[in-house]
């Protein structure tokens, strides 16, 4: 399943994309009857919307049916040039000529891993009349929730994938305004960095203002829930502080040492992939890794979105990565952000051309 971020010109739009398998099929979470107990805090002043009648969506449909006319995909991918450009259709959706049921937040739905409420909406916000196209569209913004650049950017993003459903009310709560404005503020800056700006699907003046039923900004003393840890970081992007003696020792651990520029990052299930530029590599070791495996021009990041790495934060840097061979596959157990000029990286050049292991 490939998913990205494209900026709108015209007809096309700027998208986040994700490449990988399609989720596995796991355990649903166990079910709940849904209450005021099960949802987050709202502002409890409703204004009412008459409902219409409404025809029963089939949640097992594999066809991509329009909402009221409506349509949304996201999709997430990183490249070097900023982000690959996918076409997309996306509106309002328009909930006055469709049924909501509630479903059970699957545990395939990692984006809304711990949320605090156990029963979703479908359609939800954006669209999504199935499971199957809420788990295949939701995966692509685990890495901004990654990014932890707003505490509560998982429950914004999980009131429109996976709005929350209580039995006895027939309305749709959607985002405060006030949490949008909030997480956009926060967010909207590392989107850009990656050179595409915060979707019109996600435009804060979309959602109600505070004094309506609507899910709002966490309080200043439970901005993160108390049973989720702030991610560590991943062991290839710690930052060491390693003399030659520990640089010649990391570099023998390996089977190859490179200097690489990032063509693009994308996310295959836990994992991060990084695609190179062929053009500017420089091959600094090589054990038991042919000249063909390097062709691939493909490199891992295992168990990434478990953790973060600040080291790949900028797509544009040169980089210093060290790895081994594993299954097929080039690991990286080190990355490390080349600074032109700086003396740490001198060293290092100094170190790998004396390389005796």
């Amino acid at each position: 399943m490939v998913r990205s971020f494209s900026q709108a010109t015209g007809s096309t739009a700027r998208n986040w994309q994700e490449i990988g398998e399609e989720p596995s099929t796991r355990a649903a979470s166990p079910k709940t009857e849904c209450g005021l107990n099960n949802m987050p805090k709202v502002t409890q002043q409703l204004s009412p919307k008459h409902s219409h009648d409404r025809e029963q969506l089939d949640d097992d449909s594999d066809d991509s049916v329009a909402l009221g006319g409506y349509r949304c995909e996201v999709v997430l991918i990183f490249a070097a040039a900023g982000f690959k450009t996918l076409s997309t259709e996306l509106q309002k959706p328009d909930f006055s000529h469709k049924r909501s049921n509630c479903k059970p937040i699957p545990a395939t739905l990692q984006l809304c891993h711990g949320i605090e409420y156990q029963n979703m909406r479908l359609p939800n916000l954006l669209g999504h009349e199935t499971m199957k196209e809420v788990l295949e569209q939701a995966g692509a913004w685990i890495p901004l929730v990654m990014k932890q650049c707003h505490p509560d950017t998982k429950k914004f993003l999980c009131s429109l994938f996976a709005p929350v459903c209580l039995d006895d009310l027939d309305e749709t709560i959607q985002p405060c305004r006030s949490l949008c404005a909030q997480v956009k503020g926060r967010c909207a800056p590392v989107m850009s960095a990656f050179g595409f700006p915060w979707p019109d699907m996600l435009q804060c003046d979309r959602f109600p203002q505070d004094n309506d039923l609507c899910i709002p900004l966490a309080s200043s003393d439970h901005l993160l829930p108390a049973t989720e840890e702030a991610p560590k970081v991943c062991e290839a992007c710690k930052n060491k502080n390693e003399d030659d003696n520990d640089i010649m020792e990391t570099l023998c651990k390996n089977d190859f040492a490179l200097k690489i520029k990032v063509k693009e990052i994308t996310y295959i299930n836990r994992d991060t992939k990084i695609t190179l530029e062929t053009k500017s590599k420089t091959i600094y070791k090589l054990n038991g890794v042919s000249e063909r495996d390097l062709k691939k021009s493909v490199l891992w990041l295992k168990d990434s979105l478990q953790c973060t790495c600040e080291e790949l934060n900028d797509i544009n840097a040169p980089y210093l990565v060290m790895g081994q061979k594993q299954g097929g596959e080039l690991v990286i157990t080190s990355v490390k952000r080349w600074q032109k000029g700086q003396r740490e990286f001198k060293r290092i050049s100094r170190s790998i051309r004396k390389l005796q292991c």
